[in-house]
Order: structure tokens, then sequence, then C-alpha cells
């Protein structure tokens, strides 16, 4: 059975705080607003802490014409295109310039360069006094293209250089002309008082005093914008006035010097007429017509006769110097001889197969016979010689001359002569071992050329000269012995070493020969 419940019919009023009328103040409640997810179940509205409501865009379609990162890539290469064909700031070549194409109208509201009047910089001095080595003064030539620098103390023995520089700190030297000579010889140093000119191509000019031995050192230098130089022509310029296309502008009445720095430099020069006696093509014709009455007039000229007898000169001077002549291979003797001089070299030459040198002499002027070994007969010693090795002399008729005489090595028959006493080493006694020297002589008596050495050892040895601690080797020996040639002066040390192993055992025997 069912049953049914009937509500009253009275009404029910309810309001809503966060419910509003359109148009009316806004309610004092709101009412929390939600969405359906993509699972089918409610979601609120999220909003950050002001109230904003928070958007996350998943996908988006960009309207017509919307930026995009292919677009922005293309953006960049053409700004890019731009900014290499703008110049940098400042001046810049034609070729690194934009083109600009003025209309004619332009071009005839331009206003036209006025005359410019360049005035060079004034001279300027420079002085300096020292009694040390230093530098005197240093000079900025940005401005000046001479100096001359006047030197009015240098006492003997100081050294005053010149020297150059683009930075201040490194400084290399400067030629210059002693008494602003051209043509005298260029000098970088100065060792006399004087005056030494030079052209500036460098930023600085100093004169340094790199030696200094006594005295007061005082020098003045005058720097000027146009100098005397190797490249200077005229002097200097007061004032130069330029028109407007850059050519010098002067008068018949005013005298212009101009200095060029350089030979390539072209200076343009514009008269208003020729100046009183300046050449003329008329002037120019008359000289011509006067010169040509002076070669016509000009003394006594050439004629047959006289060409004859020069040739007759000619021709006896000609069979003079063929008489002379003699081939350079073996043949017939010329039948005059001239005087032969020969040279004088402190290193002679060194020839090659078919070369030819002159006759070498010594400072004396005497002949080099040769410094070869040579077999030579009888020796007439007239006067100093100087000789090579000799292997063979018959005979010497005269006794050596008073001086110097040097003679390499003369091998004799006869007896050479004792030039110290003989000395004797018992290596049973006295080992001689291959760890330090041992004195043999002391002091010899005097000059040695021949050693006969006798060691029965059995072991090779070292013969050396000198001081003790500072021995010098004179000769390596032999296990027993040698007969050796030398040269040892009177008054030396002669010492031994072992020099395959300790000598214990045995005889060492010595003869000194002259």
């Amino acid at each position: 059975m069912s049953q049914f419940y009937t509500y009253p019919t009275s009404s029910i009023t309810a309001t809503n705080p966060s419910t509003g009328t359109n148009g009316s103040p806004a309610p004092t409640s709101s009412t929390e607003v939600a969405g359906i997810g993509a699972d089918g179940n409610l979601h609120p509205i999220s909003v950050d802490n002001t109230g904003n409501q928070n958007v996350n865009v998943i996908s988006s379609t960009l309207p017509a014409g919307g930026a995009t990162s292919a677009l922005q890539t293309t953006g960049n290469t053409s700004i890019a295109s731009i900014d290499t064909k703008t110049p940098a700031l400042g001046q810049a070549l034609a070729a690194a310039s934009r083109p600009v194409v003025l209309t004619a109208a332009q071009i005839t509201a331009l206003t036209p360069l006025s005359n410019v009047t360049v005035t060079p910089s004034a001279a300027v001095l420079a002085s300096g006094t020292l009694l040390a080595a230093g530098v005197l003064f240093t000079q900025d030539c940005s401005q000046y293209q001479s100096a001359s620098t006047h030197l009015t103390s240098l006492p003997a023995g100081n050294v005053v250089t010149f020297q150059i520089s683009n930075d201040n700190v490194n400084w290399y030297s400067c030629a210059c002309m002693p008494g602003g000579d051209l043509t005298s010889i260029l000098t970088t140093t100065a060792t006399l008082v004087g005056s030494y000119t030079t052209q500036l191509n460098s930023r600085y000019f100093r004169a340094n005093v790199t030696t200094y031995t006594s005295g007061t050192i005082t020098a003045t230098a005058y720097f000027k914008n146009f100098g005397n130089s190797p490249n200077s022509v005229g002097g200097y310029v007061s004032a130069l006035t330029l028109d407007g296309s850059g050519n010098a502008v002067t008068s018949t009445s005013a005298a212009l010097d101009i200095n060029l720095k350089s030979s390539s430099i072209t200076v343009p020069v514009s008269m208003a007429s020729t100046p009183t006696g300046a050449a003329t093509a008329a002037n120019q014709a008359t000289e011509i017509s006067s010169l040509s009455t002076i070669a016509t007039n000009s003394g006594t000229q050439a004629t047959s006769a006289l060409q004859t007898s020069g040739n007759a000169s000619l021709t006896t001077v000609a069979t003079n110097s063929s008489a002379t002549q003699g081939t350079v291979a073996a043949g017939v003797a010329a039948s005059k001889a001239d005087l032969i001089a020969g040279q004088f070299n402190t290193t002679l030459p060194t020839l090659l197969t078919g070369q030819q040198a002159a006759v070498q002499v010594d400072s004396s002027g005497r002949l080099i016979l040769g410094t070869s070994a040579a077999t030579i007969g009888t020796i007439n010693l007239a006067a100093a010689q100087t000789l090579a090795t000799v292997t063979a002399v018959t005979s010497i008729t005269n006794a050596l001359p008073i001086g110097t005489n040097t003679i390499g090595a003369v091998i004799s028959a006869g007896s050479a002569g004792v030039s110290n006493a003989p000395i004797q080493n018992l290596y049973g006694t006295t080992n001689i071992t291959t760890a330090a020297y041992v004195q043999l002589v002391a002091s010899t008596t005097s000059a040695t050329n021949y050693l006969d050495i006798f060691d029965s050892s059995g072991q090779a040895m070292i013969l050396a000269t000198g001081a003790g601690g500072s021995e010098v080797i004179l000769a390596y020996v032999p296990p027993g012995g040698d007969q050796i040639r030398v040269q040892i002066p009177a008054a030396t040390r002669i010492a031994y070493k072992a020099l395959s192993a300790n000598a214990t055992t045995g005889y060492l025997l010595v003869n000194f020969w002259k």
C-alpha cells in the first residue's frame, strides 16, 4: 500500500548572497565555479592570490600573420646582412663606404672649398749638460723634419750616440752628417765637438752619452720642420696657401721654397704671369743660337794629320805592350819584361784548378817561397828568412842574421845534443797510476825537440806538460816506448800518467835532445 506525503502549500523563501542583478552593485559573497574534466568529474577553476584566473594553453592556432620561429630566423638573417653593409663610425675609404648619388640641384647648392692656409710648426731648441753617461736630451719630433745637434763640449774619450725611436722605449742608432755637409761620411756617434745634422723620419730623437770618461758634455739641438737633408729642396715655408682644388696659390712677386719629403709628392703651383727675366720660348731659341755659334768657333778641331800622329803613338804603345807578353803555357819567352810587384795578404788565397793569383810577399815585400815541405840545396842567409819544413840542407853559407829567423823543422844527420839530464823510474818503487800525473822534470834546462822513451811497464802512458793540476797532453806513449819529436820550451814542467792501467812493474827511461 502506497503512502504519500503532501508538502504544505505555503511558499518557501530563500536568498543567495552570491547572486546579484545585472547593473547593480556586486554581491558580497561568491559561489565556487567548477567545470567537468576529461575524467567526467567536476574540477574547480583555479585563480592566483590576487584573484586572476590561471590559464594553461595546451594548444592554440596562431592568427593569420602571427610570428613564428622560422619567420624570426629569416628576420635575423636580414638584419645581419644590413649590419655588414653599414660601415663603422669614422671616415672610410670609397670601397668601404655606401654610395650616395646627389641630384644636379643639390650639387649646385654645395658650397665650394675656400682657400686654406697651412702654417708649419715653429722650430724648437733642446739642450743638455752631463757629467756622466746618460741622455743629454730627448725630443718629440712629430712636427719636425730635421735636427742639427751642436756638441759644444766633448772631452776626449767620451762618445755621444745619436738615436731614434717610435715608442720612446726602444732606441736605435741614427746616422748624422758631421758639419751638415752632404758629401761627408755619415756617422751614428760623435767623439769631437761640432755640428751633426740628420733628417727625421721617426717620432723621437735623442743624444745619448754611451761612453763617459771625464769632463763636462754639453749639447744644443735645433729642430725645424724643413731642413737641409738629402731629400729636401729649398728652405722651409713660412706660410703656404692652397685653393679649393689643392693647388698652391702664389704670385710673381713672392718666392716660394717647398720641402719635398719624398720624391713621390707632387706640389702643383700656378702663376698669374711669368716673372721678369724668366726663361721663355723666345729666350730659349736665342740661347740655342748662341750655343751653336760657340760650337762652330770652338777652337782647333781634330785633323787628319793629328789623328795620324795619335795613331802612331798608339801603335808604339801596342808594340811595347805585346813585347812583354808571353804565353801562359810553356813557350818562347817574351823579348821584354815588365817590373813585377807582389801582393801581401795576412791570409794566403786558396786556388782551384786553372785559377791564378798575384805573387805573394810578406809584410816587408820579401817573396814567399811556399809553406810546403821542400828539399833545398844551398841557402844563403843574407837576411832573416822564414822557411817551412826542410828535409835536406846541403850547406848554409852564412850565419843566421840578427833578428827573427823561423825554421819549421830541420832533420839533421849529425848529433842533436842533450837538452836535459836523462831520467829513470823503477815502477816497482814508484807506481804511476791512471788517477794522477807524476812529475818527471820540474823545469827543463833548455828547449827540447826530440825524446827517446823506453817503457817496459806494458801499459800505454800519457806524456804531458804544464803546472800541477793544469797539465796539457803532449803525446800518448805506446807500450814499450817511442821516439817522439816535440817542441818543449826551456823551464817547462813534464809529467807522466798511466792510460791503459796502473804501471807497477818495469822501467821508464827518457832521454832529452835538442
